[in-house]
């Protein structure tokens, strides 16, 4: 399991560089990634799981995780098959297997 460091997340100058809407969503995000940290970019798996009554928009979800990486949170890559996935930037000893 992920552990969040509570100081990075309200006072981070990375995270606090996003918009409101990716600073609320990044919880949710960072938390569903594998024990990696790392997730596939998909908006139906992701976002519309999560149940919110006003969900975000799949253009508004990707603007997002275009945020993550300008403001170094996540690096997005393409894998092998063509999907494309976010390596979450994560503290040394906030995820199980960080390497």
């Amino acid at each position: 399991m992920a552990i969040i460091d509570a100081k990075g997340l309200i006072k981070g100058d990375r995270l606090r560089s996003c918009s409101d809407l990716a600073r609320l969503w990044w919880l949710y995000l960072f938390l569903q990634a594998n024990s990696f940290g790392r997730m596939e970019l998909d908006y139906h798996q992701l976002i519309v799981r999560c149940c919110f009554k006003q969900p975000p928009s799949e253009e508004e979800f990707y603007t997002m995780m275009r945020e993550y990486r300008a403001n170094w949170l996540g690096f997005l890559y393409e894998a092998p098959n063509g999907t494309v996935w976010c390596q979450w930037w994560a503290k040394d000893g906030s995820l199980p297997r960080y390497h």
